[in-house]
Order: structure tokens, then sequence, then C-alpha cells
């Protein structure tokens, strides 16, 4: 009997040791860097950023009155969580996933999907410091700091121009694959080279408040080099589904407005003529801001 309870005993010891171990081991099926599919990141960073830039566009719409901004106060209208999306979506997705796909991509030649995860980081990084100002940059997305310090608004948006300057090498060097699964254009580089470039025009737009000449020298020459988005089709715009569920593809204001219930926002009657009227001549920007839905009634 003894015996028994000692080989029962060693049975268990040996079971529980080797549970031990198996919890010690790697899960497979788990994603790491060693077995992250490239296009599968490129795309969750693509998807994030049609996301992230709605989240920032969409404020400041509301404070200039393009919508409805749904409170007449403005510390009604405005506060520090309704900003927890965009930041969240900006740094904890896109930043940390930009991070992740460059040394894979680049390790294997994969230089279309390394100048794109650069060009997006870039988009991401002026938006961040045209809404906020100083924002963390050098100590972000460090697991080990929780607290990170914000950088200089300045130095920020030089690292973004670097972000670009370095995407045009990207996009110049010879790729092994090209990014076929790119949801923007497909991985055709001259459309990004025409992103990169205008997202050069915008960051030298801003620059000139405080540079005037070497800002106006740098925006000559990018538009002489005629590599700006000219037409519809170079557009760095995100193209929306139609679908409705599992998943739903439609753009968020077509989900949010196009409701059973009705929509909340609506566009301002006085900016609309303002820009179709108030300067002595129609904005050619009311083209793409708005588009009038006619409705023929059929009379019987």
């Amino acid at each position: 009997m003894i015996h028994r309870m000692k080989a029962i005993f060693l049975m268990l010891l040996v079971v529980m040791v080797s549970a031990c171990e198996l919890d010690l081991l790697d899960n497979p099926n788990r994603v790491n860097t060693s077995n992250a599919d490239v296009n599968f990141i490129l795309n969750r960073i693509e998807l994030d950023y049609s996301m992230n830039f709605n989240q920032f566009s969409d404020p400041g719409m509301r404070l200039t009155r393009m919508l409805n901004q749904g409170a007449a106060l403005y510390d009604n209208a405005v506060t520090p969580p309704g900003s927890d999306g965009r930041w969240s979506v900006a740094y904890a997705s896109i930043l940390t996933d930009v991070a992740t796909i460059l040394p894979i991509a680049e390790s294997a030649q994969l230089f279309v999907h390394a100048g794109i995860a650069r060009t997006i980081r870039a988009s991401v990084l002026m938006n961040l410091v045209d809404a906020f100002g100083d924002v963390p940059y050098n100590e972000a997305i460090n697991p080990e700091n929780f607290n990170p310090k914000t950088d200089d608004a300045a130095s920020v948006y030089a690292a973004a121009l670097a972000d670009l300057d370095a995407a045009l090498t990207n996009f110049t060097a010879v790729s092994k694959l090209g990014a076929t699964n790119d949801l923007f254009f497909a991985g055709k580089t001259d459309n990004w080279i025409r992103v990169v470039n205008s997202l050069k025009l915008k960051y030298y737009l801003n620059r000139k408040l405080i540079d005037k000449s070497g800002s106006t020298t740098a925006i000559n020459s990018l538009i002489a080099s005629n590599q700006l988005i000219t037409t519809s089709t170079e557009n760095f715009a995100f193209k929306f589904g139609a679908n409705l569920s599992n998943p739903n593809t439609r753009h968020p204001k077509y989900t949010d407005q196009y409701l059973p219930t009705g929509g909340g926002d609506y566009q301002s009657n006085s900016y609309m003529g303002y820009l179709y009227s108030g300067k002595g001549f129609t904005d050619p920007r009311i083209r793409f801001y708005f588009y009038r839905q006619t409705i023929k009634i059929l009379r019987m």
C-alpha cells in the first residue's frame, strides 16, 4: 500500500512539473515579430489611420461650425475624455504598429511597405501637433514608461519631415515585392510619392508662419517638381465600402447619420452660403466639402 501511494505521489509530481514546464513555453498560436505577416500589419495601420483621420477632423469641423457642435459653450462641447479615442488610436495602434513593421519590412527589403508606414506615421505626427501642440514622441510607445514626457512641437514636426524624406528613399529603392494589398493605391509608388510631397507642402505651409523665407523656397521647389496630388485618382482618400455588417465597411459618418432614427449632424447654412458667395466668388473647395442631394418627387 505504501509503495502504491509513493508511486501515485511520484506520478502527480511528474504531472505538476510537466505542467509548470508547459506554462513556460511560448504559445505557438501567438503572433509575434518572427511570424507576423507584414501585409496584415500594413492593412491594420491603414485601417486605423482612416479612423484616426476622422477622429482628428471631426472636432475641427465642429469648432469651425462646418458641422453642428452639439453645445453652445466650448467647455461643454470639448472635454479631455473626448480626445481619448484619437490619442489611443494614434499611439497604442498606429505608432506602435509602424515601429513594429519597419524593421521587419526593411530587413526583408519590402521597401514599399516601409515607405507607406513612414508616410502614415508622418501624417499622424503632424495631426497630433496641429491638435495638441507639444506631444510625447521620443519616450512614447515604450512599454516600460507609462508617463512619457512631451516633446517640443517643432521637434515632432521635424521628425515627421524626416519620416517623409525617408519614405521617398523607400519608394525609390528596389523592393523584393510590391505592396499590392495596400488599401489606398495598391502599392503604386508614384501615387505615394505624390502623397509624400503633398504632406511636405502642408509641413512647409504651416512652418511658413515662423520661417517664411526657407518655407517659401521649399514650397516653390515642391510645386516646380510637379509631383503633388493633382487629380482625384491621386487623392490620399481611403475608399470605404457599402457593406452594412460583418464587417461594417461604410464611412463612419455614413454609419452614424443614416440611421432609422435619423442623424444628429447638419451642415451650417451660413457656412455654405459664405463659401458660395461670401467672398464675391464661389470658393473652389465647395465641391469637395459638400454634396447636394436632390430628390425627385413623382406626382400622380
